[in-house]
C-alpha cells in the first residue's frame, strides 16, 4: 500500500458540514453585534476611516452659469492582518457506527469546535474594544454602582450615548450589555420607576426604546477561567461592562463605523482520515481580524457592579 507522505494529500473539505458551521449561531456571542463581518479577498488591506467633512457647513449656493462647488471628504485608513484560527476533533469509527444517522457525530464535533473558536473570538473581541476605548479615554466609571443604593444606570447610559452622538455627529446604534449587568437592570429601582404605569415587562426592545438606539443586546457567553487542571471557574466574558457603538446597518469597507471584523474566509470544515487512532479528524478555521477603526464611535461603561 503506497504511503501517505503529505497530510495534506488526504486533507478534503467538506461542503456539507461547512454549511452547517456557516449557518450555526453561538447564542449569547454579541462580538458581531459590535464588530460585524467584512468579507475581505486578501489576507491585509485597509479599512477606510472618514473625517467629519459632512458635518461641517458649506456654502453650497451656485450661481448662474457657475459650477457647483466642489467639495472633498478626508478619508484615513485603519491596516488589518487577518490571521487564521483552527482546531480540531477526532470522531471515533465507533460513534459513527451507534449513530442512527452516520452524520450525527460530525455534525456535533464541527458545532463544538464553532463553539469554541466563536468564543475566542468573543475574547479577541472584547480586548480590541476595551484597550481601545480605555486608550482613547472613552471610557466611565459610575461613581455610584449600579447595585448600589441611589445609582442610576438609565442616565449613565444616555449619559455615554450623548457623548458618541457630540465626538461624531450621529447617534450611536448599538447597546452590548453583560449578563450581570442586565440581572442588575431588570430589578433597578429606576427601571421599576419606569415601568410602574404600565403593565410592560422589561426587555431588551423596551431599553432600545427608552434610549433612542436601533438594539440593545446581552453578552451572555461565558469561560472558564482556570487553569488547566483546576477547579472550573466560569466567568462571563464581558465582565460588569457595558459598550455603547455606531455600528451601520450594511457593513461596507467604505462605511465608518465603529469597527469591523475583517473575513478573508469564513468558517470552513475540513476532514481527513487518522487510521491509527480509527477516526475521522473534523477540522474547522477561519481568517478573521478585529479592528477598531473608529474609538471616537464608542464609549465603555466599566465597572458597573459593586459586587464583581
Amino acid at each position: 500500500m503506497p504511503q501517505v507522505t503529505d497530510v495534506r494529500d488526504v486533507i478534503l473539505v467538506d461542503p456539507v458540514l461547512t454549511q452547517v458551521a456557516i449557518g450555526y449561531r453561538v447564542q449569547g456571542a454579541v462580538a458581531e453585534n459590535l464588530l460585524p463581518t467584512l468579507p475581505v479577498s486578501s489576507v491585509s488591506g485597509q479599512i477606510a476611516r472618514f473625517g467629519k467633512d459632512a458635518f461641517r457647513r458649506e456654502s453650497a449656493r451656485r450661481g448662474r452659469g457657475s459650477q457647483a462647488r466642489r467639495v472633498n471628504w478626508s478619508v484615513d485608513s485603519v491596516k488589518f492582518l487577518c490571521e487564521e484560527y483552527a482546531l480540531e476533533i477526532p470522531v471515533d469509527d465507533r460513534d459513527v457506527a451507534a449513530s442512527q444517522n452516520p452524520i450525527d457525530p460530525f455534525v456535533a464535533a464541527t458545532t463544538q469546535l464553532v463553539d469554541m473558536l466563536t468564543l475566542d473570538a468573543e475574547v479577541r473581541a472584547r480586548d480590541a474594544v476595551v484597550n481601545a476605548l480605555t486608550t482613547a479615554g472613552y471610557q466611565t466609571v459610575p461613581s455610584t454602582k449600579w447595585d448600589q443604593s441611589g445609582s442610576t444606570p438609565i442616565t449613565d447610559l444616555k449619559n455615554a450615548i450623548v457623548a458618541v452622538s457630540r465626538r461624531i455627529g450621529v447617534r450611536p446604534t448599538t447597546v452590548v450589555i453583560s449578563r450581570p449587568v442586565w440581572e442588575v437592570l431588570i430589578e433597578h429601582a429606576q427601571v421599576a420607576d419606569r415601568l410602574k404605569f404600565t403593565n410592560a415587562t422589561f426587555s431588551t426592545e423596551i431599553l432600545a426604546r427608552w434610549l433612542e438606539v436601533r438594539e440593545v443586546v446581552i453578552g451572555d457567553m461565558v469561560m472558564d477561567t482556570a487553569l488547566e487542571g483546576d477547579t472550573p471557574n466560569l466567568q462571563h466574558v464581558w465582565g460588569d461592562r457595558v459598550v455603547v457603538a455606531f455600528v451601520p446597518q450594511r457593513p461596507a469597507i467604505n462605511q465608518p463605523a465603529f469597527g469591523y471584523r475583517p473575513t478573508l474566509s469564513n468558517f470552513v470544515v475540513e476532514r481527513y482520515r487518522d487510521e491509527p487512532s480509527r477516526s475521522t479528524v473534523i477540522r474547522v478555521r477561519h481568517e478573521v481580524a478585529e479592528v477598531i477603526t473608529a474609538p471616537d464611535a464608542g464609549h465603555l461603561l466599566d465597572d458597573v457592579l459593586a459586587s464583581i
